[in-house]
């Protein structure tokens, strides 16, 4: 089997374009496929809006079973394979990742892979909880009871089943918030550390993502971007997720990593960071080319 990747390494770009299949004999080909969404801005400063919870990674579908989905509560649902007629141009879509507090874009080819959802951002005024579900769930905000940031504003996005994961909630704090959903898992919680010196606000961590090894080369698509803290920031997942900054300082905000549809690490004092572009993969027989 030869290997035709398209997004990150060659002429189809985020735009898209047509791929053709070219080959004798038979009509018709069958073709396996990994579509991996855009992933999902993180939440951040915006006017009074601070606190951002982690954006939640591009959806993911194949046709090809992952090497590793570990602490999924419903199964990856592996795709069957996509029915090509030779010589027939079919139309490619690859998703950019959503900029800071936007959700992620849609990948297209035989099946779609929707956008990650971005995160959550509030302040002591205002919550901005929309666009929070896509392919997997942005993460959500902290909230404080008996003010304008409710319980509600701690919940999460949803996550698509067989694409994602729901993101993490935040917490009853200042900035304890939610990390971004992945492919493989859900978004960690924000959450409180009870210390001696008194208590520090933490992140929540990125979901993890999906290991796939369709290329011929094992790799993880698909983590979530990491939910702001306090004093500490929450990791991005491995797998293409951004990492956070605490308003403490502490930490760097990241993006999620292009090619593989992170989210985008949430943020206090500036804009989040913006989630990464997605890809598809297509294998083909060796047989057989594409153009």
């Amino acid at each position: 089997m030869a290997d035709l990747i398209l997004g990150s390494t060659t002429a189809i770009t985020e735009s898209g374009g047509t791929v053709t299949f070219i080959g004798t004999g038979e009509a018709t080909i069958l073709v396996d496929y990994l579509v991996q969404a855009g992933g999902g801005g993180g939440g951040g400063k915006d006017g009074t809006l601070v606190y951002g919870g982690g954006g939640g990674a591009g959806g993911l579908r194949s046709s090809v079973a992952p090497v590793y989905a570990s602490g999924n509560d419903s199964g990856f649902t592996t795709d069957v394979p996509a029915m090509c007629v030779l010589g027939k141009a079919y139309t490619i879509t690859v998703g950019a990742g959503g900029a800071s507090q936007s959700p992620g874009n849609n990948s297209v080819f035989a099946v779609t892979s929707v956008g990650g959802g971005r995160g959550s951002s509030n302040s002591s005024s205002v919550a901005y909880t929309f666009n929070l579900d896509g392919g997997s769930g942005g993460g959500g905000g902290p909230y404080r009871l008996g003010s304008s940031r409710p319980m509600s504003t701690r919940e999460p996005g949803n996550g698509i089943g067989g694409q994602g994961y729901n993101g993490g909630f935040g917490e009853q704090s200042n900035a304890a918030c939610g990390g971004g959903g992945g492919a493989g898992g859900a978004g960690g919680n924000g959450g409180i550390d009870q210390l001696p010196s008194g208590t520090a606000e933490y992140g929540g961590a990125g979901g993890i993502g999906i290991t796939s090894t369709i290329s011929g080369t094992s790799t993880t698509y698909g983590g979530g971007g990491a939910g702001n803290g306090y004093v500490n920031p929450g990791p991005g997942a491995s797998h293409g997720g951004g990492n956070s900054k605490a308003n403490s300082g502490v930490g760097t905000c990241t993006a999620g990593t292009n090619g593989k549809g992170g989210g985008g690490g949430g943020n206090a004092a500036t804009p989040g960071a913006a989630g990464g572009s997605g890809v598809i993969v297509l294998k083909i027989p060796d047989t057989y080319t594409a153009t």
